[in-house]
């Protein structure tokens, strides 16, 4: 298991998750979680087929980081909506 996907499983499930670090460090885990969000494939073939698009947000709060996860509707336009 790698070491950020914990914490990716627990905020797919629950929306939101608060990690305790230090400032310095909370651009990379921001960053880590993203990347597990963009390599976890299924669930982005889940939000496709719902026609949703999940985006990450960060807020600090001193030293505990706070992740959470919103979702966005997908518009689709094709040749046929002219």
């Amino acid at each position: 298991m790698r070491q950020y996907e914990p914490a990716w499983k627990k905020l797919k499930a629950e929306g939101k998750v608060v990690i305790a670090a230090h400032p310095l460090v909370h651009a990379r885990i921001y960053k880590a979680l993203r990347k597990e969000k963009d390599m976890d494939l299924v669930y982005k073939m889940q939000c496709e087929d719902e026609e949703k698009q999940a985006r990450l947000y960060s807020t600090r709060n001193a030293s505990q980081l706070i992740i959470s996860l919103r979702f966005y509707p997908v518009y689709r336009i094709s040749r046929s909506d002219f």
